[in-house]
């Protein structure tokens, strides 16, 4: 069995690295398109901010959460959503704690930035990466996963496992059954 806190601590990781990753891709990408390509600088940062848009999606289902059995469909969703979202609550919180409170704008910025990271890490992990993580057994059984299929089993092991929903083939010997 696997520690959760061991992976959730190694996806963490993961996620800080790509996050990291995503900085330096950030940069590099509009300056390459600007200052190579020639393209101005806003058209430079949109097209560099869907670029990781689309990278991140795939590089946090296959690398820092490990989702990739999950509905490649159903987690984009998710992802375009949650980012959408993420974006539109970072910029209140943003103008909470700029324009409210009067904290220096920069500030405020490193503050709702390193917050929502964090904020995602979970909400991503919780709500859009579900598919590659098991839970843990409780009481020696798995819950029945979402949509309440479970995995494929050979043989033997279907057969040594009794199905509560069927009606045992032998006689019973208790009156009245």
């Amino acid at each position: 069995m696997s520690d959760p806190a061991n992976s959730a601590s190694r996806s963490l990781l993961r996620y800080c690295l790509v996050g990291a990753g995503n900085f330096g891709l950030s940069l590099g990408l509009t300056a390459f398109l600007h200052e190579i390509l020639g393209a101005p600088e806003e058209l430079a940062f949109g097209v560099t901010l869907v670029t990781l848009f689309v990278i991140n999606f795939f590089v946090s289902r296959h690398y820092v959460y490990q989702a990739s059995d999950g509905s490649a469909r159903r987690q984009f969703g998710r992802f375009l959503v949650s980012a959408a979202s993420f974006r539109a609550l970072e910029y209140g919180a943003f103008l909470l704690v700029h324009t409210v409170l009067g904290v220096y704008y920069l500030a405020a910025v490193v503050a709702v930035q390193v917050t929502s990271f964090f904020g995602k890490f979970l909400f991503y992990r919780a709500f859009v990466f579900v598919g590659g993580r098991h839970p843990e057994p409780i009481d020696g059984r798995h819950p029945e996963p979402m949509g309440g299929r479970r995995p494929e089993t050979s043989g033997d092991e279907a057969a040594a496992r009794p199905d509560p929903g069927r009606q045992s083939s032998t006689p019973s010997t208790l009156p009245g059954r």
